[in-house]
């Protein structure tokens, strides 16, 4: 029988595969395996004849169901895997454009396995002996490995992303991001507003602030790879993409196959790129301006990503969510008259695109809103307008797409079960949701809005085959009988976000008629809609704000901007160019990629078995590696496997000294986040190659830690860490050394509320604290032991400009019993070593004090205090080759110690100051280089100052 620690959570998983595939989920997912297999086939059958591609190993397909929006993700390191959330999409401003959520999403995450695991020539050949390694913070050794073996990894995500978008939309038939008029809408705004497209430089390293964030990358990759075979030709774009048998796969970058292939550079062809792009937008925008564009009248700066927004009972305020750089994403209320934007609450957990889910009592003044929307399962959250006084509701309730009843007060949403959506409500005091009725595979419900008299709904409706409409749903009779009757208002132009007048005779909506989002009118009593604008860039979320005149946000390229704008017919509406269509025209044969008209090869399917993580570990990393023991040389390899899902891992590293002719062995097993085992005798370790100042204990020793989270509601956490280890022991450092051996054991208590935003560099906001408790006994004699109590608080607070930072910080700790070496805390230092892999910051931690030399201070009881400004960071954005300089910040901090050791009392301050650079390598590994200095002041004794100065860099932050 295998065993699986806490195998509880392990045992609700099940396995069935084929030849090519391992699919893997919980039970209640068992009927997606059917139709994830035919999709898998499919897309593996078509992709292999494109880019004649042969698995190199079986696909792994994780279906999980751990958020609330949909998403999937894949990678070919160090396997073959895809993992896929199935909740619904979320449909807004055309940012995917997809038609069968599972079958798209399958098609889009396989091109990523394809063209990522191709391997040729000497690669292929390391590969075949150690695998494709992954790289470990650990063992850095792995990284050029892992380089040398999974090369097609280590490209920018651009040109990753740019072929799976280009593939996604042909393989469905023209539903894709090709063909998506949010892609057209950002390329048109910035040639209309006369903004730079991106560098080269920052795609290439996914440098973006922008509140578009990693966007962008899909938005040019996809777009460069269109243009490629427009003006190059299909074939080479594709021939980019392969290796081909004998081709030195491992020792040709990106760059030089794309040399190769057209004949010129990049950088060339990338200039031209952008060249054809503005041409192409600039006939775009003369094509619009050709009839009268709609004046708008802009209300506020622009507020990055919004909700839909809501008009207060006094008819002076807005109120929305907005998330945007450079600060915490918020709900907030804007003056229609003065444009003056007040904060309401602040807003954890936003997503991405429309930030949260959100409804709005006007009549109690009462703001519905959703928390962890960005990953797990959302939270009902309302905040009073007026006090900013917040109520959790209900806990993981997993509703979105919310709405409130005007007449009633009940609470309609769009929910999440079992990967498909649900329409469900809950009445005041909202205490509890119940589900009404169900919506069919592939099919999403959005953006209900109920009518002022209570007994309508309007909602957006998107299809399993990619269509998509505005319908009318009679709640009356949907509360009778429980099934959707409704009947469609409009379906034209992918229709989204509609709203009611303020009598309930008419809608409003925005659609992409013409290519661009414009507003559209319906009077209920009429069957033909009207365009009420003709916009540039893009308007949507409309409100009534009187008989004639409409609230709006309408896009640029810094956000969505609220805008006011007249409620009156326009003559036409002029439709715009789509670059994708300018490619299936020019290769009519991507239309036969199309996945629903392709019969997939079969293959029969294994039994269904219950999948046992242990039992099932594989090898992540293996790689020959040189460490350093205390200064001795230390050949070994480096070993670390793990289970599909990700549960188990466990690390082997075993090495031979030949100068003292001494083995030494490292081994770690660590299940989730939950349980750790160490076993160590003399272990070596890269970083004491680099580093004077060895990390590491002589002799042996044995450790095991569990822990477990009191609370888990980002981005507030509680967990506790119990542990116990029995060894030699050797302080930090190697200054005080003891031939005992010692059982330890303690607990920490860790809790901690941390949010930042947007282009920060570190946490910006919240708190953080730390309680501690330890006892350390020797086994050969008889003694009382030594027990240890500490801990620390920190503060963390925003103030004068965005990403500036003030952090206050308090570390207090107590010893006592018998002493086993010169003192139980050792303070001085900033602690970072030449190579390191902690965080940057080794100033914070708690027996650290700058200055001073490495904790050469002892003490049996302290109290210490600390203050810190970090100041905004400076981007920098510089590249050499694979590696790239993006930005710096700068910090200032002063500490003050009062300690005791043997009854002698000792006081010291600090001041000092160190600047981070923040680096990324080979496109995927971050580093960071660091640089500090800091002067400390002996206040007892003799009054002596002591200055110390370092440089660190922390390896391969991934």
């Amino acid at each position: 029988m295998s065993f699986d620690p806490v195998g509880l959570m392990a045992a609700e998983w099940y396995s069935v595969k084929n030849d090519h595939f391992r699919i893997l989920c919980k039970e209640r997912h068992r009927a997606l395996v059917p139709e994830v297999i035919v999709y898998a086939e499919t897309s593996l059958a078509l992709l292999s004849r494109v880019f004649d591609y042969v698995p190199s190993e079986i696909i792994t397909i994780v279906l999980k169901d751990s958020r609330d929006t949909g998403t999937a993700s894949a990678s070919v390191l160090p396997h073959n895997r895809i993992t896929i959330d199935i909740a619904p999409f979320d449909t807004d401003y055309e940012f995917i454009r997809f038609d069968y959520q599972l079958r798209w999403i399958i098609s889009h995450e396989m091109t990523h396995i394809v063209a990522g695991d191709r391997q040729g020539g000497a690669g292929g050949t390391l590969r075949s002996l150690l695998g494709k390694v992954e790289p470990s913070q650990r063992e850095p050794l792995t990284a050029p490995f892992s380089l040398l073996t999974s090369a097609g990894r280590y490209t920018p995500t651009w040109h990753q992303e740019g072929i799976a978008v280009f593939m996604e939309t042909w393989m469905n038939g023209g539903y894709g991001r090709v063909l998506g008029s949010f892609d057209e809408m950002y390329f048109r705004t910035l040639v209309n507003e006369k903004r730079a497209f991106m560098g080269k430089s920052q795609l290439d390293f996914e440098d973006d602030d922008s509140f578009l964030l990693g966007s962008t990358v899909y938005f040019y990759g996809a777009r460069f790879a269109s243009w490629l075979a427009l003006t190059r030709g299909l074939d080479k774009l594709l021939a980019w993409y392969r290796v081909e048998p004998g081709q030195p796969g491992c020792c040709i970058g990106y760059e030089d196959a794309f040399r190769q292939v057209y004949g010129c550079g990049l950088d060339e062809a990338w200039a031209a790129f952008y060249r054809d792009e503005r041409r192409f937008q600039q006939e775009n925008i003369a094509r619009i301006r050709r009839h009268p564009v709609t004046q708008t009248r802009r209300l506020a700066a622009p507020k990055g990503w919004v909700s839909k927004a809501y008009r207060d009972a006094s008819g002076r305020w807005m109120f929305y969510a907005s998330h945007k750089p450079h600060a915490l994403a918020r709900i907030e209320k804007l003056d229609l008259a003065t444009g003056e934007c007040v904060p309401v609450a602040s807003l954890p957990t936003p997503q991405l695109v429309g930030v949260a889910s959100t409804a709005f009592d006007r009549e109690h003044g009462l703001f519905f809103f959703t928390t962890h929307n960005d990953r797990g399962y959302r939270d009902l959250w309302a905040v009073a307008v007026e006090s900013g006084k917040k109520k959790l509701l209900l806990r993981d309730v997993r509703l979105g797409n919310m709405t409130l009843n005007p007449v009633d007060r009940a609470l309609w949403g769009v929910a999440v079960r079992n990967g498909r959506a649900v329409l469900a409500v809950s009445r005041y005091p909202y205490r509890k949701l119940r589900v009404v009725t169900g919506l069919g595979a592939g099919e999403v419900l959005a953006h209900p809005e109920i009518s002022p008299d209570g007994k309508t709904m309007a909602a957006t409706l998107h299809r399993a085959d990619g269509r998509q409409a505005i319908i009318l749903i009679d709640l009356v009779r949907l509360e009778r009988g429980g099934r959707v009757l409704y009947e469609t208002a409009t379906d034209q132009g992918n229709p989204e976000h509609p709203s009611w007048s303020v009598d309930g005779s008419a809608i409003c909506w925005n659609a992409t008629v013409s290519g661009v989002s414009n507003i559209f009118r319906r009077q209920l009593a009429r069957p033909d809609a009207e365009a009420l604008s003709n916009s540039v860039t893009g308007l949507f979320h409309p409100v009534a704000l009187s008989a004639d005149s409409l609230f709006c946000f309408e896009y640029t390229s810094e956000g969505f901007t609220p805008v006011a704008m007249p409620e009156r017919p326009v003559s036409d509406l002029p439709a715009i160019r789509f670059f994708g269509q300018a490619v299936v025209e020019r290769y009519p044969e991507l239309r036969s990629w199309r996945m629903a008209e392709i019969t997939p090869p079969f293959t029969p399917l294994s039994a269904e078995q219950r999948y046992h993580g242990f039992s099932s570990l594989q090898l992540n990393s293996l790689a020959p590696v040189v460490n350093a023991f205390q200064g001795t040389l230390v050949y070994g390899v480096y070993a670390e496997l793990t289970d599909p899902l990700r549960y188990h891992r466990l690390t082997l590293q075993p090495g031979y000294s030949f100068a003292d002719s001494e083995w030494h062995f490292a081994m770690s097993y660590e299940y989730r986040d939950l349980f750790k085992l160490e076993l160590s005798r003399t272990p070596a370790t890269f970083y004491d190659l680099l580093n004077h100042r060895s990390m590491q204990s002589d002799g042996w020793g044995a450790k095991a830690e569990y822990r477990t989270w009191w609370v888990y509601d980002r981005p507030s956490t509680l967990d506790q860490l119990f542990y116990v280890g029995l060894g030699n022991e050797i302080s930090e450092g190697g200054s005080f050394a003891t031939d005992e051996t010692i059982l330890t054991c303690g607990t920490k208590v860790t809790g901690q509320h941390l949010r930042k935003s947007i282009g920060s560099t570190d946490d910006e906001e919240g708190y953080q604290w730390q309680v501690a408790i330890e006892n350390r006994q020797p086994t050969r004699h008889a003694s009382s032991g030594r027990r240890v109590a500490s801990g620390e608080a920190a503060l963390l607070r925003m103030v004068l400009q965005p990403h500036q930072v003030v952090r206050l910080q308090v570390a207090a700790g107590h010893s006592w019993g018998d002493r086993f070496d010169a003192g139980t805390f050792w303070f001085g230092g900033f602690g970072n070593r030449i190579v390191e892999h902690d965080h940057p910051a080794g100033y914070r931690n708690a027996e650290s004090f700058p200055g001073l030399s490495y904790r050469v201070f002892p003490a049996d009881r302290y109290v210490k205090v600390g203050i810190e400004n970090r100041f905004p960071p400076i981007a920098l954005q510089q590249a050499a080759g694979t590696h790239y300089l993006s930005k710096a910040d700068v910090t200032l901090f002063s500490q003050g110690l009062a300690s005791s050791a043997d009854g002698e009392a000792s006081s010291f301050v600090n001041l000092g100051g160190q600047v981070n650079f923040y680096l990324k390598n080979f496109y995927l590994l971050d580093s960071t280089l660091s640089f500090g200095y800091a002067r400390a002041w002996s206040l007892s004794g003799s009054g002596k100052s002591y200055d110390e100065l370092f440089a660190s860099l922390k390896l391969f932050r991934f």
